[in-house]
């Protein structure tokens, strides 16, 4: 069966998908594009959201101020929100990682289990520059994204743990994809449920959702992309799919490791324009 007869047929049991116009849209789609209520998809995100924004004094109790590489990113966010430059040296001299250490909120009954100054500088080491200029050692791609997090932080003098709700905000988002992932690949509303529940409520989603590291924010980019993608090239309008490419052109900003993945990406992407209805890319061609 063709996807584009599965798509109007659907298994056995599932909601009808697409009527028959729009499933001509998913000729040389990997995924039939299936509608769901948009108020199943706001209790999947919110759901998610609130429950872990919820847990975040809970997770402060504990472990406060931040650990490991989380402080050096925060370090990259703190540049970029206060010089708007990448430079670290000033914010070291002035001891800038005082608002997430000595700064850090301490509720009662307070742990406190994590890093303690003097923070390492752990700086990316180049001959080409001049010694004065120190750079972060990891990309700048995650402490950009925290920067509107540490901004209104600010206003409340909640900086660190205000980029903490904001991971929560895209492991929300990533608890969402996945539910619409599975949605499309089984075209039943309770097996995307089934996917979405363990994934959202559990590691790696739920804990990195209270961590400052790129792995998060990576998963939701690659899922997003690979999503639409699947979905067909003419599924996809032309801001959709400019939201697509800066997925793709993203996913290495945020770390070396992630190159692979959107060279992939950016493979399947072009597998896809070729895909298209021969229609469309006449047309596109005249």
């Amino acid at each position: 069966m063709t996807l584009t007869a599965a798509a109007s047929a659907g298994p056995a049991g599932a909601e009808a998908p697409i009527g028959r116009d729009e499933a001509k849209a998913t000729v040389g789609a990997d995924l039939p594009l299936v509608k769901t209520p948009k108020r199943l998809l706001a209790l999947c995100f919110g759901l998610t959201f609130v429950v872990c924004s919820a847990l975040v004094p809970r997770f402060i109790l504990y472990s406060s101020p931040p650990s490991g590489d989380q402080a050096l990113y925060l370090m990259g966010v703190i540049t970029l929100a206060q010089d708007r430059d990448l430079h670290l040296r000033n914010n070291y001299r002035n001891q800038d990682e005082d608002k997430f250490y000595s700064l850090a909120p301490h509720p009662p009954g307070f742990v406190g289990i994590g890093g303690s100054p003097p923070l390492s500088t752990h700086l990316a080491f180049s001959k080409a520059r001049p010694a004065d200029e120190w750079y972060n050692f990891h990309f700048p791609g995650l402490p950009l994204l925290l920067v509107p997090a540490w901004l209104i932080g600010s206003w409340f003098a909640l900086w660190w743990p205000a980029t903490i709700v904001f991971m929560c905000l895209i492991g929300g988002l990533v608890a969402l994809n996945v539910f619409l992932l599975a949605h499309e690949i089984s075209g039943r509303r309770w097996i995307a449920c089934a996917a979405w529940l363990p994934i959202a409520f559990s590691n790696p989603v739920m804990s990195y959702s209270f961590l400052l590291f790129p792995e998060l924010p990576s998963g939701l980019l690659l899922t997003y992309a690979l999503r639409r993608l699947a979905l067909g090239w003419v599924t996809n309008g032309a801001m959709r799919l400019l939201l697509v490419g800066g997925c793709i052109a993203y996913l290495p900003w945020l770390a070396w490791r992630c190159l692979p993945i959107s060279a992939v990406l950016l493979l399947y992407g072009l597998i896809q324009w070729w895909r298209r209805p021969r229609g469309d890319r006449v047309a596109a061609r005249g």
